[in-house]
């Protein structure tokens, strides 16, 4: 916690960095010059009932720009969660319609390997909510940080799902723009692992998928996550699945190392990297190296064209298209189970809510 004056012990939150800070006076973030809010204010959504039947019934976690509920669902008794646009953005276009267009982006996808959007509407006092699966699990990030690298027969498989469910995005016309171990969820019932693909805050619609399609990216704008960002992300240039592509490269090394591919002193430097660093070769494993190498070709002309020749490049199968209505039968155990799913379940996982 970060101390930017003596006095009172309320806290304020940062609505772009999440940072707290305790100062009765400050107002602005003194990282960023962003607006500094009350992080223990009273919440006057809980309890209220939204669209007739979810019911918002604890904050699970607040951000800069939305805050994650849980809700139940009155008629069916299913837990669920409601991610909402936070109201200090309300009267933000710009933050509004990217909230909206990440609703409309995870719509347009029908995979077992991505977060399901159920309903959207608006909360009494105006901002715009979702409500998305409840799901149990970890991150990939915290999974590697916690367990270590994954094995190459546990990597391949895994990321042979990711490349399946992108594979649909992309052919969908959606490029997700921000791809990280911290946006992979790895969730499922007893020995059965599946990995989720979550937050499409910052996510594309590419035109062809939507007639009424328009870019909110400003020029010279650049939106993603310095350690897992493309070249031409860095450059704020124009991007297509083929960045998609590069970040999961820079996540394949972090789940064969622990660590991501480049890591400068600031985010700038981060940046340089991937526009013309080399990545250190030896520390991954020699059958995976030139897949993971050739995903993070610094020209995207080098790289794999589609997530379809790098999924297969893993296993040597074709990836799986799945549409979602197969999901709830994976989950649950009712399709084909490994030979180990007989095993006694493990202890239920944390929830993680996207």
């Amino acid at each position: 916690m970060e101390k930017n004056a003596p006095g009172s012990s309320k806290l304020k939150l940062c609505t772009a960095c999440d940072g707290i800070f305790e100062n009765p006076d400050f107002f602005i973030c003194p990282r960023d010059g962003n607006k500094l809010i009350e992080a223990g204010r009273v919440d006057r959504l809980i309890g209220v009932m939204l669209n007739e039947r979810y019911r918002v019934v604890e904050q699970l976690h607040r951000g800069g720009r939305t805050t994650i509920y849980r809700g139940r669902h009155e008629l069916m008794g299913r837990d669920v969660a409601i991610k909402v646009l936070n109201p200090e953005w309300v009267c933000d276009q710009i933050s509004i319609k990217r909230f909206q267009q990440e609703a409309q982006a995870v719509s347009h996808l029908q995979h077992p390997g991505v977060v399901t959007v159920y309903d959207y509407g608006f909360v009494p006092s105006g901002q715009p909510f979702m409500v998305m699966d409840l799901l149990p699990g970890e991150t990939l990030h915290t999974k590697v940080v916690q367990e270590g690298p994954l094995s190459s027969a546990r990597f391949r498989k895994l990321f042979w799902e990711i490349c399946g469910a992108m594979a649909q995005a992309h052919d969908r016309g959606v490029v997700h723009r921000d791809l990280k171990p911290a946006n992979i969820l790895l969730t499922g019932i007893d020995e059965v692992e599946v990995p989720i693909i979550i937050d499409f805050s910052i996510a594309r619609l590419m035109p062809s998928s939507s007639k009424t399609n328009q870019s909110l990216t400003q020029t010279g704008e650049i939106l993603g996550t310095p350690l897992y960002m493309s070249p031409e992300q860095c450059l704020a240039a124009s991007i297509d699945a083929r960045s998609d592509i590069y970040s999961l490269g820079c996540t394949m090394f972090f789940a064969l190392t622990g660590e991501p591919p480049f890591r400068g002193d600031s985010n700038i430097d981060t940046m340089e990297l991937h526009m013309m660093g080399r990545v250190e070769t030896g520390r991954l494993p020699p059958d995976l190296e030139p897949i993971v190498l050739k995903a993070m070709a610094k020209n995207h002309r080098d790289r794999y064209a589609s997530m379809d020749q790098l999924g297969e490049a893993l296993t040597g199968k074709p990836v799986d298209k799945r549409n979602w209505h197969e999901r709830g039968l994976y989950l649950a155990g009712v399709g084909e189970k490994s030979k180990d799913q007989n095993e006694p379940p493990k202890k239920r996982k944390r929830f993680w809510f996207f």
